[in-house]
């Protein structure tokens, strides 16, 4: 399969790193993991429970000043992603939040 990095950030926040790959070539992968937790059922005390996953995804280049606003671009993509019902991904798009940050004013 596809190799990443992996690292957890908080309760339910995880970052994966993708070296190599840009945002448009890990897609794949995340579909894949997305499709897997969404197919499979947990046994918690006796009942049936179904987890979901929201991602976020942004990429990290040459023109990205630091790491830090690549893992904030992935978190407000994986929260919008969430609020829009969770099981799919988001990818940053820097056209839609400058969009987003005129209609704010």
């Amino acid at each position: 399969g596809e190799e990443a990095d992996l690292a957890r950030f908080g309760d339910s926040i995880f970052a994966a790193l993708f070296k190599g790959k840009t945002p448009e070539q890990a897609q794949a992968a995340l579909q894949r993991l997305l499709k897997k937790v969404e197919n499979h059922l947990f046994e918690l005390n006796g009942r049936s429970a179904q987890a979901t996953l929201s991602i976020g995804v942004a990429g990290l280049d040459e023109k990205t000043a630091k790491a830090q606003d690549v893992m904030n671009r992935a978190h407000r993509c994986a929260d919008d992603a969430a609020r829009k019902g969770g099981s799919q991904i988001k990818q940053y798009n820097p056209a839609e939040e400058l969009a987003a940050a005129a209609q704010r004013g």
